[in-house]
């Protein structure tokens, strides 16, 4: 089975000071090991849970093909589900899209594939 495309929020400020870099290394991966990403239908609930109070946030959209590393999906935090995580820097040229994160109406963030 093929790994879905991965997403991985990022806030705008962040985005632009690596965005030029070959590697892109959040504080995660320090201190956990790992970055955290999400499938498509999991990045809003994502957005809701970790970010709520956030503001000027990005989604990357990443090949993980290109990624060079195993995708690895666990529930490290007993979620209820599994999340794709990578045990290494994310090569910057795996990102092929870079989408705003929008909220609605509501003020919930919301974000469809």
């Amino acid at each position: 089975m093929a790994t879905p495309t991965l997403y991985h929020i990022i806030f705008e400020a962040d985005w632009l000071q690596v965005k030029d870099n070959a590697f892109y290394s959040p504080p995660s991966l320090e201190a956990e090991g790992f970055i955290h990403y999400s499938t498509g239908e999991q990045v809003t609930g994502t957005a809701n849970f970790i970010f709520a109070d956030a503001l000027d946030l990005l989604v990357l959209e990443i090949d993980p093909t290109l990624v060079g590393h195993d995708v690895i999906f666990e529930d490290l935090y007993e979620a209820g589900q599994e999340f794709p995580h990578i045990y290494a820097p994310l090569p910057l040229n795996a990102v092929t899209n870079v989408h705003r994160l929008t909220r609605t109406a509501d003020t919930q963030f919301l974000f469809t594939v």
